[in-house]
C-alpha cells in the first residue's frame, strides 16, 4: 500500500481496506459529470484521479467513506489547485527575502514515518511579511515533500518559541491547518504547538471548533512532550534533541540539509 504508513497511528487502514471498486467508479463519475473540469483543473490532477485507484481511495479515506463528502472534497480541491498555481511555484518563483527568514522548512521525520515541516513562528512578523508570501512558501515545501520526496503524511510542527503577538497571524494559522485537512487526503500526521504561550490559547480553539474532522491531531508540546512523537536524533538541540543542524536558506538547496527525500 504506496500510500499508507507502515503503522496505523491515524486509522486509515481500516477505512482503505473497506473501499471498493464501486466507490472508486462513484468517484470518478462525479468528475466525469463536472463539464468545467478541463477549464478549471490541471489536467494532471485529472488523469491522476482516472488512472490512479489508490489516489482515489485516499480521497474516499479521508472523508471516511462519506461518498458525498469524497465528491466534494475532490473538486475543490482540484479547483484548488490550478487556482493557487500549484505547478508554477518553484524556488526562482519565491520571494528571496521571505526565504532567508527561515520560516518554514523540513526537518526530517516523526516517530511515526511522517515528514516534519516546521513552521518557526517568531520568524513570521504580522504586517511585515506579506502573508501571501509565507502562504507560498509553506505550499511549495509541502508540494516538493508529497511529489518530490515521496511523503505519505506530513507532521506540521509549529514552533512558538519566543513568540509575541507581533508573530501571531490567526489566517496564516488557518490556512496552514486547512491545506491538510481539505486540500491533501489523509496527508495530515500530527500537528505539534511546541512551546505555545497563553495568547494560543484562545486560537487553538477557534481553530479546532471549525474543523470538520483531526482536531484530536492538534497537540501542545513542550520539550520533553515533543520527544513522544519525534526522536531526538531529528530533533534540534534547542528542542532538547541531539541535531546540531539549524535551518538557513542556500540558493539552490531551499529544503536545507534534513528533508531525508
Amino acid at each position: 500500500m504506496p500510500y499508507l504508513l507502515d503503522n496505523d497511528d491515524f486509522g486509515d487502514r481500516l477505512y482503505w481496506d473497506q473501499i471498493t471498486e464501486k466507490h472508486i467508479k462513484e468517484l470518478r463519475q462525479c468528475l466525469e459529470q463536472w463539464t468545467e473540469r478541463h477549464e478549471l483543473c490541471y489536467a494532471e490532477d485529472l488523469r491522476r484521479v482516472v488512472e490512479d485507484d489508490d489516489y482515489c481511495r485516499m480521497i474516499v479515506c479521508q472523508m471516511r467513506m462519506n461518498m458525498a463528502g469524497a465528491k466534494k472534497f475532490m473538486l475543490d480541491m482540484l479547483r484548488w489547485r490550478r487556482a493557487m498555481n500549484l505547478k508554477d511555484l518553484s524556488e526562482e518563483t519565491l520571494p528571496k527575502a521571505v526565504l532567508e527568514r527561515g520560516i518554514i522548512y523540513p526537518y526530517g521525520r516523526d516517530k511515526s514515518g511522517s515528514h516534519v515541516l516546521v513552521v518557526q513562528m517568531k520568524n513570521y512578523v504580522k504586517g511585515v511579511v506579506p502573508r501571501d508570501s509565507a502562504q507560498k512558501i509553506f505550499l511549495f515545501f509541502v508540494e516538493t515533500l508529497f511529489n518530490k520526496c515521496g511523503a505519505k503524511k506530513v507532521t506540521l510542527l509549529l514552533d512558538c518559541s519566543d513568540v509575541g503577538v507581533a508573530n501571531v497571524d490567526v489566517e496564516l494559522l488557518k490556512f496552514l491547518v486547512d491545506v491538510f485537512i481539505a486540500k491533501y487526503p489523509i496527508g495530515l500526521g500530527n500537528a505539534l504547538i511546541y512551546n505555545m504561550p497563553w495568547i494560543f490559547n484562545a486560537i487553538l480553539k477557534m481553530i479546532t471548533s471549525i474543523l470538520p474532522f483531526g482536531a484530536e491531531r492538534l497537540k501542545p508540546v513542550n520539550k520533553s512532550g515533543i520527544q513522544q512523537y519525534i526522536d531526538t536524533k531529528h530533533l534540534p538541540l534547542r528542542m532538547g534533541g541531539m541535531d546540531t543542524y539549524e535551518y538557513s536558506y542556500v540558493a539552490g538547496n531551499p529544503l536545507g540539509d534534513r528533508h531525508q527525500c
